[in-house]
């Protein structure tokens, strides 16, 4: 016969008296600390259902953005009559008859814009990029040249 030892099993008893026994004392050294992170937890978890609650009420209007007039009409979008007759009531000056945007780009053989000296075809990707109130509208290079904008081949 071998010298080896049998183990005997524990029995489940003995485990879950022992395992209960650890919990008490763990729970007895850690008592009000145990207590308090319970606590913060029920609060926290309290507020985020509470801020959940709270915003599905909150659920806004979407915000809607509306082109004006004047950028509708430079890109050929039709506009309704209202908001043409709203425009053509503004008082007109002398200095805003000379500045006066051309509203359909198509119309101007060559463009330019106010901030810049170059002009260009209305078909050029440059031309296309600038903005509605900075154009500038020329019949002829001639006319371009003589206020002082000079001619950008762009990429032809």
């Amino acid at each position: 016969m071998s010298n080896k030892k049998i183990i005997k099993p524990k029995t489940e008893k003995n485990f879950f008296l022992k395992i209960k026994s650890k919990f008490f004392q763990f729970w007895e050294k850690y008592e009000s600390n145990l207590i308090l992170i319970a606590g913060l937890v029920l609060v926290a978890v309290l507020s985020f259902e509470a801020g959940i609650l709270k915003g599905q009420k909150l659920v806004s209007e979407p915000l809607i953005i509306e082109k004006s007039a004047s950028e509708k009409l430079a890109k050929n979008i039709p506009v309704k009559e209202e908001s043409a007759s709203v425009a053509s009531t503004k008082p007109n000056n002398a200095k805003q008859e000379k500045e006066q945007i051309p509203l359909n780009m198509n119309a101007c053989l060559y463009v330019g814009s106010k901030n810049s000296n170059k002009y260009y075809k209305p078909t050029c990707s440059w031309a296309k990029k600038i903005k509605p109130n900075n154009l500038v509208c020329f019949q002829n290079k001639e006319e371009a040249e003589q206020k002082g904008y000079v001619y950008s081949s762009c990429g032809e």
